[in-house]
């Protein structure tokens, strides 16, 4: 299951692999908004901030659960759908830095320690209503 905060709706959004476009399948990529990255598309190494990265350039198909987790509804979108993106990637640890589709820019930045993570109230009620529905459709009526 997914929990996803949508812009307007106060509730978190639950949902199961079943095709929705806003699902995420974090189980192929830890960064889906890097999974255009390949080959073809990488530029050269650059000096970023403090550090070498590695950059990639190419255009990508703006849908939701596609390039990006979130759509970008404001920005103007090209006529075949797709806009040009630039990536960098860190040269020595190979963690994303940046990704930037037309006017969206996402930057990452990691720790060394990871926190025990507990998910919000919210979070945890929505995935237990969502677990028992699961359950009660899996009931067979007895007689």
């Amino acid at each position: 299951m997914q929990a996803t905060y949508l812009p307007g709706v106060s509730a978190p959004q639950i949902d199961i692999n079943t095709g929705k476009l806003n699902f995420i399948n974090f189980s192929k990529t830890d960064y889906p908004d890097f999974a255009w990255i390949t080959e073809r598309n990488y530029v050269g190494v650059a000096q970023l901030g403090t550090g070498k990265a590695l950059i990639f350039k190419g255009k990508v198909k703006m849908l939701f659960g596609g390039a990006l987790p979130v759509p970008l509804l404001t920005l103007p979108h090209s006529a075949d759908g797709k806009e040009n993106a630039i990536a960098a990637v860190d040269f020595l640890t190979r963690k994303p830095l940046m990704v930037q589709v037309s006017n969206e820019l996402l930057t990452y930045q990691f720790t060394n320690q990871a926190p025990n993570l507990t998910l919000p109230k919210d979070v945890q009620n929505a995935f237990a209503l969502m677990q028992k529905g699961i359950q009660q459709s899996r009931i067979v009526p007895s007689g």
